[in-house]
């Protein structure tokens, strides 16, 4: 775990010092193509294992219903917090 907070620290500072560089705006489409690549090998990794498959579907509902739950509550957090600290709020 400290190698890959190490290597995010890394670039970090490279990606800082380099902010101004013109090459840097090819870093999108490189980022893009790397994340793409990774979910699908990890798409062939869980493709290829029986057991994850098999249970694939009890996955996806206790997925859909944290998924669904995570919304709610941010959106009642949201609006909570709103309500206590923006909506008797007046600005001059």
């Amino acid at each position: 775990m400290l190698s890959i907070i190490a290597a995010m620290a890394v670039g970090v500072a490279v990606g800082y010092a380099l902010r101004h560089h013109c090459r840097t705006k090819y870093l999108n489409r490189a980022i893009l193509g790397t994340v793409a690549l990774l979910l699908f090998l990890m798409g062939v990794s869980v493709g290829g294992n029986r057991t994850l498959l098999a249970g694939l579907s009890s996955l996806g509902s206790d997925a859909l219903v944290l998924a669904i739950a995570g919304t709610l509550g941010s959106v009642w957090v949201g609006t909570w917090v709103y309500r206590r600290a923006f909506k008797n709020r007046t600005d001059a």
